[in-house]
């Protein structure tokens, strides 16, 4: 390639050849190629919906000078040019069949991105430059390996050499672990750099001395990672002893340089609690430094080594990866916990969570998710996986399998096995497949449950007999191998591994009191708190153990979790609480949670309890989980009068399509049973009193970040009534940010018998009789806390005169955005009750949405009314949404994540 930088324009002029020997077997008429800068060019290219999936709107809203583009000038081949036919970030050539080698030149012109999208193109820094350059795909065992550009860093790309003449302004620095010779000709750098038998060639230029060299025994590490509170020494020498460490698991590498960027690490950092701000300090500086260095240098080690398909075949790269950093930490970091120094504090000291080791966390994050049904088999396409998966828990699952391997083969056979495999195919193509060839059939298990599916390990001790006749029960189904110890006073007596197929067995009698199964917690198994029992009879109970807040599973006790809530309503005032529940960190089958609280303004107690078991079908295609519970609650709904509710409920929610998909379905039925005290002041009766509705509903959610769509089904049925509705909300971001929003809601009634409107549709504030809606003040008709509202029913913003109706309701709510988050607004509906016309009811106004859903302002302007400005009491009219539910703010900051 000859390239020629243009920094004012933040392009690259290249004109490139390509020089393929295809050998006698190749049969295809066209020749395939890579072209990933041009994945920038729209927001209609896979990148563009990528960056969308991911709920980021930073590429979408970005003006097109950001973006970058790739512009063909000509192809040459042979001598003769051609046409090529592209599709967004790939293209092909015509080729004449049984052609032996092609010549190929190119001439165009990439015109950078902004690195604010991936962490590569142009800043005021300078430039990162991967996938820069056109590059032949590959064509493996009779396929090509062709890919769009989704920011996984995964181009499959076969060994070249590489010949680069790179012309820069002088004043550019340019960093790659290429050879490179630099010739300076006034304002002009030019940089030859040459390469052999490599994937691909990668980029930094900056005016800065950004890059430094550590020099060590095997190969020169080109870093930006230096940590200047380290001293240089103590750096190099941790980075030769991680070299040597490496070249034990993977052999050497043979290469004179090798480029570790921080830009690497910022993109697949070290999970964990190092996220946490540096005031706290949790890890010593030296063990930072260690770790993040080490799982940059280790993933470019292993890239280097061998060619793999990054995205159909990475598992058991990341595999090795995470096995090593195990390895790594506990040989030389044996003691550090996942909390580091925050251990120390008399706080966390006695929590099971500080007990954790570093490399425990791995398979904490593994039952985190995997307790959600939310887990993905190992052998997923990259691009399928979600963020969370892709980024930690399949990493994890990964480096736990083969630790767990390693140690059912016992004497680090598998250690050996994938050195010897690694380092017989530096240089070349590497399968997962070809590691399985390695083992006998005996081990297929692993791959085609462990590898192949989301299959899950769980085992239960349910009996130990006079006899030393242990009996297993296996909940999951998967028949893995388990290790079976015998403890006296909490040491080691004996241990045994068992086949997954054998549930009933037979032990030596020895000295134990215990017998665990999965003691050292080397099968990466979901749950643990049934994995022993106690000798003898009656002694086999946990002790229970209180502790405030949450914590992990402790699987040698029973878990009862404190913690104090506050609650706010206008009638109980401030509502201070304790909650005492079983949930943890992770999630489990069984939960229940009773609060009772205290309200200092009805000065009464109150309060609220819970309880639901969930079944989770693993091998169920179509439903992620059943729920089935009930709760309660008692608070007061107006002054001095208080309300009881009590409701079962079952639910089934219905798996996505992929978990990359946003939203999904469920199915619920509950029986909700309401006993109020009667008002003494209002015409009160039996019928809105005590009741009890019976309540179905559907829901459907896709809360994409550009199309939003949702609706739910819902029919209730109560000895006085039977109803059904529907609401449908779209909402739309355009491509110049502003919000349109649309509502639709239809309901009528199939029975009407009552004799108020209690039960009947509310136009701008429903009466809340199943109390499902958070109001802070639900009997109120005037001041604050009745201008609070909840967009349900006919969602209107303006009192217009005709509040409820008893037969049908059907209305129409949309809002257009003017600027970022300051909208107009405007409701018009039909509405029907008995002995009536039908009315028509209409408002409008300005909506301030800051964030959707959980703070939003309304001021009326015009409707039924005339004009609602023209009114003394117009700050009255204000209309605001208040969500203080901590949940549906945690749901909003982490869409696309998890």
């Amino acid at each position: 390639m000859k390239v020629r930088l243009d920094d004012n324009e933040h392009k690259l002029e290249i004109t490139q050849h390509i020089k393929l020997e295809l050998g006698e077997n190749f049969k295809d008429s066209v020749y395939w190629f890579h072209n990933w800068p041009n994945a920038y060019k729209s927001n209609k290219t896979a990148l563009a919906e990528r960056f969308l999936e991911d709920y980021s709107t930073s590429f979408h809203f970005a003006p097109d000078k950001q973006k970058g583009f790739t512009d063909i000038h000509n192809i040459i081949v042979n001598g003769e040019n051609v046409q090529w036919i592209e599709k967004d970030d790939v293209f092909s050539i015509p080729i004449i069949p049984d052609s032996n080698s092609l010549n190929i030149t190119m001439t165009y012109t990439v015109y950078l991105p902004r690195d604010k999208f991936t962490g590569y193109g142009w800043s005021k820094y300078g430039y990162k430059l991967k996938y820069w350059y056109i590059n032949p795909a590959v064509k493996k065992d009779g396929e090509w390996k062709i890919m769009s550009n989704l920011n996984l860093n995964d181009m499959f790309s076969d060994y070249q050499n590489f010949n680069i003449e790179f012309e820069a302004p002088s004043q550019y620095v340019l960093f790659t672990d290429a050879e490179q010779n630099l010739t300076l000709n006034q304002n002009i750098s030019t940089h030859q750099i040459n390469a052999v038998n490599r994937q691909q060639i990668e980029l930094y230029l900056s005016p800065y001395l950004e890059f430094e060299k550590i020099n060590t025994a095997s190969v020169n590490l080109i870093t930006n990672m230096s940590d200047m509170e380290l001293d240089p020494g103590l750096i190099q020498n941790l980075a030769d002893r991680q070299l040597t460490f490496l070249e034990q698991y993977l052999g050497p590498l043979d290469r004179e340089d090798l480029l570790i960027s921080e830009l690497d690490y910022l993109q697949n950092p070290v999970y964990g609690f190092n996220q946490l701000p540096n005031f706290l300090a949790p890890f010593q500086n030296t063990f930072l430094w260690d770790v993040k260095f080490l799982k940059v240098l280790s993933k470019r080690y292993l890239e280097e080594l061998v060619q793999y398909d990054k995205r159909e075949d990475y598992w058991l790269v990341d595999a090795m990866q995470t096995w090593i950093l195990m390895d790594y930490v506990a040989k030389y970091y044996p003691d550090e916990k996942a909390l580091g120094g925050l251990t120390k504090l008399p706080f966390f000291k006695n929590y099971y969570l500080a007990q954790l080791s570093f490399n425990g966390k791995y398979q904490t994050v593994y039952q985190y998710i995997a307790r959600r049904n939310l887990d993905q088999s190992l052998d997923t396409p990259a691009d399928e996986l979600s963020n969370f998966n892709r980024k930690i828990t399949n990493k994890y699952k990964a480096g736990l399998g083969l630790n767990y391997l390693n140690a059912y083969t016992g004497n680090d056979e598998i250690q050996a096995i994938l050195k010897e495999l690694f380092s017989a195919h530096q240089g070349n193509y590497l399968a997962s497949e070809d590691f399985r060839k390695e083992l006998p059939e005996t081990y297929d298990w692993f791959f085609d449950d462990y590898v192949g599916t989301d299959k899950q390990i769980d085992y239960k001790l349910k009996k130990i007999s006079e006899d030393s006749i242990v009996v297993v029960k296996n909940k999951s189904g998967y028949a893995a191998p388990f290790t079976v110890t015998t403890l006296k006073k909490d040491q080691v007596i004996n241990e045994y591994w068992k086949s997954g197929t054998i549930t009933r067995f037979a032990i030596p009698k020895d000295s134990s009191d215990r017998i665990a199964i999965n003691y050292e917690g080397t099968v990466p198994e979901v749950r643990l708190h049934d994995n022993w029992k106690k000798k003898g009879f009656g002694l086999s109970a946990k002790p229970i153990d209180f502790k405030l807040l949450k914590d992990l599973d402790d699987p040698n006790k029973n878990q009862i979790f404190y913690t104090p809530e506050f609650v706010y309503n206008y009638y109980d005032g401030i509502t201070l609480g304790l909650s005492m529940s079983n949930k943890t960190l992770l999630a489990q089958d069984f939960l229940f949670k009773v609060t009772p609280a205290y309200g200092f303004k009805s000065q009464s107690l109150t309060g609220s309890f819970g309880m639901t078991y969930r079944i989770v079908p693993k091998s169920s295609n179509s439903i992620r989980n059943i729920v089935v519970g009930a709760s309660g609650s008692y608070f007061h709904y107006a002054p001095d009068l208080a309300y009881l509710k009590f409701s079962p409920y079952a639910g089934i929610n219905f798996k996505r399509k992929s978990l990359r998909d946003v939203g999904g379905r469920s199915i619920g039925v509950s029986y909700v049973h309401v006993d109020k005290e009667p008002n003494p002041e209002a015409i009160s009766t039996d019928e809105i009193n005590r009741y009890g509705v019976v309540n179905f509903n559907y829901n459907y959610s896709k809360p994409a970040l550009i199309d939003d769509l949702r609706y739910n089904v819902n029919v209730q049925w109560e000895k006085s009534f039977t109803k059904a509705s529907l609401d449908l909300r779209y909402r739309r971001l355009t491509d110049i940010k502003r919000q349109l929003d649309f509502r639709i809601f239809v309901g009528g009634f199939l029975r009407n018998e009552t004799s108020s409107d209690y039960f009947s549709y509310a136009l701008d504030r429903p009466t809340n009789y199943l109390f499902n809606y958070n109001f802070l003040g639900t009997s109120e008709t005037s001041g604050f806390f009745a201008q609070q509202i909840i967009i349900a029913e006919g969602g209107f913003k303006s009192d217009v005169g005709n509040p409820y109706a008893n037969q049908w309701m059907t209305t129409f709510n949309g809002s257009v955005g003017i600027w970022r988050w300051v909208e107009f607004y405007g409701d018009v509906g039909f509405m029907k009750s008995r002995g009536q016309d039908v009315f028509f009811g209409y408002d409008g106004g300005m909506r301030l949405n800051f964030v959707h859903n959980i703070l939003e302002l309304y001021f009326p302007l015009y409707s039924n009314n005339g004009w609602e400005t023209n009114t003394d009491n117009y700050a009255e009219k204000i209309r605001f949404v208040l969500t203080l539910n901590p949940g549906a703010i945690l749901n909003f900051v982490r869409r696309g994540f998890i």
